[in-house]
This record gives structure tokens, sequence and C-alpha cells, in this order.
């Protein structure tokens, strides 16, 4: 099933984008260790940095104004800044803490308040998985097991990249920006 949030979409300057992705760039951490869940590439764009523990904690805080309650966090820097590809995990204590995550988060977007606009989801091996544009990119996010992960990237890029990090095929991934119809009752698909 595809969806469309009846929400007005918001804009936002891809300045404050390519800054983070800047300071991430610039920030770059030690190395990927082995319990990491960041891929070492995604659609061909290999991992330029990461960021992982109280740092990534930080860059999170950072993003949402406030500490996100998660166990551990992960940020991956993919590709370049002139084109950078973004993926942050979060992993919560249990799946259903990570999916009441997911939940906040969407009402958030759903809100007009988190400066993204035009959300959808489509829901694919029994998850639900958002898609959102702001700040310059398309995103994807969405919920697996005690894993909350959130992907932003060029819109021409972030849906093959997506299905690097499902590991589905490009045709079980929705094109962006079609029209879709929300579904009777939204949420209770997650």
């Amino acid at each position: 099933m595809i969806a469309r949030s009846n929400r007005t979409p918001q804009r936002a300057a891809s300045v404050g984008l390519l800054a983070m992705a800047g300071v991430l760039l610039a920030c770059t951490g030690e190395g990927q260790v082995a319990e990491s869940p960041l891929p070492a590439q995604i659609h061909g764009q290999e991992l330029a940095a990461t960021h992982e523990g109280e740092e990534a904690a930080r860059i999170l805080e950072g993003l949402h104004g406030k500490a996100v309650g998660s166990e551990r966090n992960w940020v991956g820097v993919y590709g370049t800044m002139e084109m950078p590809t973004l993926v942050y995990v979060s992993r919560f204590a249990s799946a259903d803490r990570a999916r009441a995550e997911l939940d906040a988060m969407v009402a958030r977007i759903d809100s007009g308040t988190a400066g993204f606009g035009h959300h959808t989801w489509f829901t694919r091996d029994e998850h639900t998985v958002h898609s959102v544009f702001g700040q310059g990119q398309a995103h994807y996010f969405w919920a697996k097991d005690s894993d909350v992960w959130w992907l932003g990237a060029h819109p021409m890029i972030v849906r093959m990249a997506l299905t690097d990090l499902l590991q589905v095929p490009l045709d079980s991934v929705p094109e962006l920006g079609l029209p879709m119809t929300p579904p009777t009752a939204p949420g209770t698909e997650r």
C-alpha cells in the first residue's frame, strides 16, 4: 500500500544540509567498528565518514534539538560534500520503543514543525517506509527491529540507495512524487 500525507509541504534551504555534511566529513571518525550497521558503500558511494556513540548522539541531538533517547547511534556520510548521502541509525532497547520513536517522528513531521514536507509511505516486508522532502534532499526513514534508520540523499539517487539498505529490488520501491492515496486508517500499517 502506498500513501501520502495531506500536510502542506515545507521548503528548507539546502545550505544547512551542506554545512552539516561538511562538518561530518571534516570530523571523520576512527572508522567503522564490526558491529556498526552502516554499510561500507551505498549505491556506489563509499563511506567517507563515520560517527558513533556519544559523537553520533550529539549530532542527532543537534538535528532534533533534544536527546533522542537511544542506546546506540551511528551516522554515516557517503560520497562527497557536493552530493552527500547521509545515514543515521539509532538503536533502542526494543523494537516497540523503536516503533514508538518512529511514530513520534511521523507525528512531528505531519504537524508541519519539522521542516519536511510531501510525507508519503509504503509497506515493504512488513515494514512501513516513510519518505519526505526537505533540506535539499529526499529522505526515507523506517524502523527495523530495534533500530530506526534515516536516509537522506539527492532525489536522483535516494531510491537506489534505499534499495541497497533494504536489500530489495528497485521495482519494489515506489518512485518519489507519484500521486498516492492515503490508507483508510493511517498508522494501522506501522
